[in-house]
């Protein structure tokens, strides 16, 4: 890519909702530093390989295709990414889908890899830009061409989907066992935690040498901040939990990415629009192999319903949920 500028990024940091009870400036300040930077513009992209007539319509869908269904870059998931293709021809876009399916079929699928089969996508209007505007608090509105709200909107549905009560899965009874099940699990080691911390006590009390009392007590003190990390962890075993953390990312020890990506809001001619995206399996089965079985509709469902709640039901306009086959047919044209 050549010429494209580098703005300075100021983000939308909280959302006037209930649910919204930090301010996200720390994951600004611990992600991209303290004054961080974008690319935003228009821009020519270079092929660099040798020139292959097949490879250049393959790269022609695939970018056409991203542009419509997600994002492009490592950041998508905290709203980054948004971009349109100029100059691209119909006739080349279908051929380069055609290639890519031969491509497919001789390569095989790699299971661990996103299926298309299970991407959704909602393309959403801001109809009344300053009700939306004055929900996002801190730094929102500050430019015409976009406002850097995706990654707040993303944090709200998290919040919101950890306390749902009607879960959009098909296996809710299976998923709170499991979670009693790893609840138990911990509560057997709070359990010994506390048998040693015990014990410790009784030969701290009874311990004259004050070297020896003093490495007692670190290690007390070790085993105390162990049984609370653990009491916390014991927490996340809700169903509600599990199922936030699944579709929008861990915030475990062990780390996956959300499935769902939420962009900022950007400006088509005079009108604001944002893009809800992603993939929702039908099983997944990621921390200590509890398994989550979605009902990919009422995930979708539950998303409109929190932002309608949020921000009025006459602010955002959303468009037609598209599906594998809906996709495929914008892309093609």
């Amino acid at each position: 890519m050549e010429d494209l500028p580098l703005v300075n990024l100021k983000f939308v940091t909280k959302i006037d909702h209930p649910s919204f009870k930090t301010d996200l400036r720390w994951w600004i300040n611990k992600t991209l530093g303290k004054n961080p930077v974008g690319f935003y513009g228009e821009t020519k992209l270079k092929v660099v390989s040798p020139y292959n007539k097949e490879i250049e319509d393959i790269i022609a869908f695939l970018l056409k295709t991203i542009s419509l269904t997600g994002g492009l870059g490592a950041k998508t998931q905290n709203g980054f990414g948004i971009f349109t293709v100029k100059n691209l021809k119909k006739e080349q876009i279908r051929q380069g889908y055609e290639l890519f399916q031969r491509s497919l079929s001789k390569s095989g699928f790699q299971q661990e890899l996103p299926n298309f089969n299970n991407f959704f996508k909602i393309d959403v209007k801001v109809d009344e830009v300053d009700t939306f505007r004055e929900k996002l608090l801190n730094d929102a509105g500050k430019t015409s061409n976009y406002i850097l709200s995706g990654f707040a909107i993303k944090f709200l549905l998290r919040a919101e989907f950890k306390n749902l009560k009607n879960l959009p899965v098909t296996n809710f009874i299976e998923i709170k066992n499991a979670c009693n099940e790893v609840v138990r699990k911990l509560d057997g080691i709070i359990k010994e935690l506390d048998n040693k911390i015990n014990k410790l006590n009784q030969i701290i009390k009874e311990e004259t040498d004050n070297k020896k009392r003093k490495k007692l007590e670190e290690k007390k003190k070790r085993l105390q901040e162990n049984r609370k990390e653990y009491e916390l962890l014991k927490r996340k075993y809700k169903p509600s939990k599990v199922v936030a953390r699944y579709l929008f990312g861990s915030d475990l020890e062990e780390k996956w990415a959300s499935r769902i990506n939420v962009s900022h809001a950007y400006s088509i001619g005079s009108d604001l629009h944002f893009r809800i995206w992603g993939e929702i399996p039908p099983v997944l089965s990621y921390d200590r192999n509890i398994t989550v079985k979605f009902d990919k509709k009422k995930v979708i469902g539950q998303i409109i319903k929190i932002l309608e709640s949020c921000f009025g039901f006459n602010t955002l306009e959303f468009g037609t949920v598209k599906f594998k086959d809906q996709l495929l047919k914008e892309v093609l044209g």
